[in-house]
This record gives structure tokens, sequence and C-alpha cells, in this order.
């Protein structure tokens, strides 16, 4: 995995307002912790391994809430109480 693409798309993410990268129903990261998954292919749209950028939210969910369990999202503003219960960890 390089480090320097890691850190110019760290960049690209923060200087555009975003806090992490998701692939719609497999991952998601944050900034401090791009690609855990140690994969950093660089993509067509400047970012990396086929992702989105997207917002950081916080599941609001009694039981994952206690754990502090995000997700990374594509809007910016929270999502509603539906949109959380069709969200899934698996």
């Amino acid at each position: 995995m390089s480090v320097t693409v890691i850190k110019l798309v760290r960049q690209k993410l923060e200087s555009e307002g975003f806090t992490g990268l998701f692939y719609s129903g497999e991952c998601a990261c944050e900034c401090a912790d791009l690609a855990p998954c140690g994969n950093a292919e660089k993509s067509a749209n400047g970012f990396i391994n086929g992702c989105k950028p997207g917002y950081k939210h916080f599941d609001p969910r009694p039981e994952h809430a206690k754990f502090g369990d995000f997700a990374i999202w594509e809007q910016q503003e929270a999502p509603t109480a539906e949109q959380w219960n069709t969200f899934s960890y698996d």
C-alpha cells in the first residue's frame, strides 16, 4: 500500500470537506484511517479502490450508539431514522 497515495487522498478529501470514503454495501473508512483493508489502488475518480467520498455520521440507534458505531454517507446532513433502520453493518 502506498503511503503517498493515502496521504494525497486524505488531503483531497479534507480539502473538499469530506470526512471519509465508502463503497456502497461493502465498507467505509474515515480520513484518520484510510484503507484499513490494506488496499490503496488509485481510482479514476481521484480516490482509491473505487470508493466514493462521504461524511461520517454516528449511528444513533441505542445498540450502536453505546459503541460509537458510525457509517460514511454520501449526504452531508444526518441520515434520518428511516435511513438508519435500513442500514446494516453486515
